[in-house]
């Protein structure tokens, strides 16, 4: 017996077949074996054209309407079927008559189920419910039939109404009032602020008022997404990124969505991160620390306070990204005396500045500061010239033509003597003193 032999009696070949005697009785005889299915062989032609997915054995079709029954819940039509049966009892002699005469009988197969317990070859009207149902009832009567503990139909459950107390306190009392509670949480730590977070959404909502976050400070932590959102929520006007890892993307990020920020530090961040702010433009920014970064050079500095390129006409006329920034600290880097001409030409109102630890500054670098017709002259206020290598008492004629120059740090610094500042201190207006060896200050009233 060959594959068209076979295909020949059967007419659709995927019909149950016993490998062993396929096999036995027909050793030329290939096919596929499915395993899912005992005594069931797959002929390769079949399943080649499709036919297999089309034609189910009958024990698979049987013991996938067995599977189906199971997935139905039957508690509900169990206690219905009892309701059924009684009054099938009752008018079980009329009724059988006249349905056998009014309805047109569609006979059903028999099937076979996986407990392989046989159905009983029933009649269908057109009047009968969907088959989904019918399974449903059925499986209800074996129930009803094989049990003999009363079946109750489902409770629902009903939750009480609310209770509803009146009171004769506002609803606004004084814990949910922002206004009273605000100046309680000012007085908490960011921890102590966390664990009122977790007491109820309205306290959840008080504890991320930019009220109460004015200052932000991190210090040698892996800057996340999480962190990130956290500050853009509390807006802070202080920020303090110091030693932090945070990348050349995050950063940008950041800065444009923080539209309170007048102070941020980036102590010892990467060069790369640092440059990143090229891309911003801030009117609010007032204080500015790039101290302490490695491979910091002029043409960072460049990059960062360098002129707006920016072709949009919302920031056309803003050819200076930092115009109102008054502090700029740029202690411990590699810039040179060709950053000083970018300071004056790119931040106008610069009032403070550090170049503390700077060892490539030089006389010629601050004589670039007091270069007419730099703004710089009559706004710089404070100059931190401390342990600087080449910095020398000619600097200190440069810096006479300050008018508001108030502070001076020269400590640490040899080519600068005592008694050159004490001269200094002497020729301004402003009433100076030398305290601290080499540190030139507004005398103190006592």
């Amino acid at each position: 017996m060959n594959v068209h032999i076979f295909a020949s009696m059967f007419q659709v070949c995927y019909e149950i077949a016993h490998p062993l005697c396929v096999q036995r009785n027909c050793p030329d005889f290939t096919g596929y074996i499915n395993e899912d299915m005992p005594n069931s062989w797959e002929c390769p032609m079949c399943c080649k054209l499709g036919k297999n997915t089309d034609y189910r054995p009958r024990h698979f079709r049987a013991r996938q309407k067995s599977s189906d029954m199971r997935r139905m819940s039957i508690s509900s039509d169990a206690s219905s079927a009892l309701e059924v049966k009684q009054q099938e009892h009752l008018s079980d002699s009329g009724s059988e008559n006249e349905h056998k005469d009014n309805t047109v009988e569609l006979p059903i197969k028999k099937r076979r189920s996986s407990e392989s317990t046989e159905v009983d070859t029933k009649t269908a009207s057109p009047t009968d419910p969907p088959r989904k149902t019918a399974f449903r009832m059925q499986l209800a009567h074996q129930i009803a039939s094989q049990s003999t503990k009363v079946l109750k139909k489902p409770m629902v459950v009903v939750r009480p109404a609310p209770i509803v107390q009146v009171s004769t306190t506002p609803l606004n009392t004084l814990i949910t009032d922002k206004r009273c509670m605000l100046p309680v949480f000012k007085y908490l730590t960011p921890r102590e602020l966390l664990s009122c977070a977790l007491v109820c959404k309205t306290w959840a909502t008080f504890t991320v008022d930019p009220s109460l976050w004015k200052r932000m400070v991190f210090s040698r932590k892996h800057i996340s997404s999480d962190i990130l959102k956290g500050i853009v929520r509390r807006q802070p006007e202080v920020l303090h990124l110091d030693w932090c890892h945070i990348n050349k993307f995050q950063l940008p990020w950041l800065f444009q969505r923080l539209n309170q920020l007048k102070e941020l530090s980036l102590v010892s961040i990467n060069v790369k991160t640092a440059i990143s702010l090229r891309t911003n433009h801030s009117a609010s920014l007032q204080v500015l620390d790039l101290s302490y970064i490695s491979d910091f050079s002029d043409s960072a500095l460049r990059e960062i306070l360098g002129p707006n390129n920016d072709s949009r006409t919302s920031l056309a006329a803003e050819k200076i990204r930092f115009r109102n920034l008054k502090t700029l600290r740029l202690s411990g880097t590699d810039i040179t005396d060709i950053a000083m001409r970018y300071v004056t030409q790119y931040l106008p109102n610069l009032q403070h500045l550090s170049l503390s630890m700077c060892p490539r500054i030089s006389d010629a670098g601050i004589a670039q500061l007091t270069t007419k017709p730099a703004n710089t002259v009559t706004n710089l206020i404070s100059l931190d010239l401390s342990h600087s290598k080449l910095v020398t008492e000619t600097s200190l004629d440069h810096l006479s033509k300050c008018e508001k120059l108030t502070r001076l740090d020269c400590r640490q610094s040899l080519g600068i003597s005592t008694q050159a500042l004490i001269k200094f201190a002497a020729k301004s207006e402003h009433n100076l003193q030398v305290r601290d060896i080499k540190l030139v200050d507004i005398r103190q009233k006592n």
